[in-house]
């Protein structure tokens, strides 16, 4: 990974050219396959304390089946306290606080906010990977929209069998 950086840094600072024209190359969005992610960024995977990749959402972790798995519950948005539902959300994650996070995870050599220890994007000048970092479409999106789908339509069918509007022939 670091041989990619330093050619990413290099082609960042110097460019290369093509046909005449001097080309400057900057990353600008970087998408990984979930599973693999804290690998990366040198933090708590997905389904640990505070795994979240945006937020800084602890989790709870629950029973489920023969183990456990960890959620990240929203608040409730009916419930408010003079309309200021501000207690209920978590800080977004930031590059400063990530930064931050580094320093005291290698200084106390313990996980903080989810953060293990420095990554190489940190070599990357100028470039902030936390927003850099977009959800993997497959299992932020298609896979739970799948299981959704199906928990609706097994839902509906079982609604409508019990109300009688379901006709089987």
């Amino acid at each position: 990974m670091s041989g990619s950086i330093a050619k990413l840094r290099t082609l960042e600072r110097d460019g290369f050219h093509y046909n005449g024209k001097l080309y400057k190359v900057r990353v600008l969005v970087i998408t990984v396959y979930t599973i693999a992610r804290f690998a990366l960024t040198n933090t708590t995977q997905h389904n640990g304390d505070c795994g979240c990749d945006f937020c800084l959402h602890p989790g709870q972790k629950i029973s489920k089946g023969r183990g456990s798995i960890r959620v990240y519950p929203q608040p409730d948005p009916e419930f408010h306290e003079e309309n200021n539902l501000e207690h209920f959300t978590y800080s977004p994650r930031s590059l400063e606080q990530h930064l931050r996070d580094v320093d005291l995870a290698v200084e106390s050599g313990q996980r903080i906010n989810g953060v293990v220890g420095p990554n190489p994007f940190m070599d990357l000048p100028d470039f902030d990977f936390i927003k850099a970092l977009v959800p993997d479409y497959l299992h932020s999106a298609k896979a739970y929209s799948k299981d959704t789908s199906f928990f609706l339509l097994h839902y509906l069918i079982k609604m409508e069998k019990k109300n009688g509007i379901w006709e089987e022939k």
